[in-house]
């Protein structure tokens, strides 16, 4: 009987090892990546947002945090690190589509933007380069205390992360 439990907590150690080991190196592939971006987010359409901004991005994951006010995040995968100007330029399109699609539904919007090369099997283990936030007056300070009709109140704020 003790030789059997110790038989059985060696096989879960090993598993448990053959298992990190392999989400480490495994990363996230491109047609995971695809399909996700095609079910990440609805309201988003990608080549709409490729053909207006110019940038070819992936969505990687969509969440709405919050009721009242609610918060959406989108974390973006890009081929290569992009320059700082090309991130406005992608953050400003994909929340202008959004607020098209679903106008004064969201108090505050954040995108993470990730290059490929960066990504590892999971979000957490990744690293971005750069984020974006809109917010209203550019401060999380005034999220859910100004009115979102219109966004007119809104700054998109974006910051380059330096390695």
């Amino acid at each position: 009987m003790r030789n059997n439990i110790f038989i059985i907590l060696g096989f879960l150690v090993v598993s448990a090892c053959v298992i990190c080991c392999s989400r480490e190196e495994s990363g996230i592939k491109t047609d995971e990546l695809e399909v996700t971006s095609s079910l990440a987010a609805p309201e988003i359409d990608v080549q709409k947002i490729t053909k207006i901004s110019g940038i070819t991005f992936i969505l990687i994951k969509a969440q709405t945090e919050g009721y009242m006010p609610k918060h959406r995040f989108y974390w973006v995968c890009v081929e290569e690190k992009i320059p700082q100007e090309d991130v406005e330029t992608l953050a400003g399109a994909i929340i202008k589509h959004v607020i098209d699609e679903k106008s004064s539904t969201y108090h505050s919007f954040t995108i993470h933007f990730f290059c490929r090369e960066s990504l590892k099997s999971t979000l957490e283990d990744s690293r971005r380069f750069a984020y974006a936030s809109f917010l209203p007056d550019g401060t999380w300070l005034n999220v859910g205390r100004v009115p979102i009709d219109g966004y007119d109140r809104y700054r998109l704020q974006c910051t380059y992360l330096e390695e």
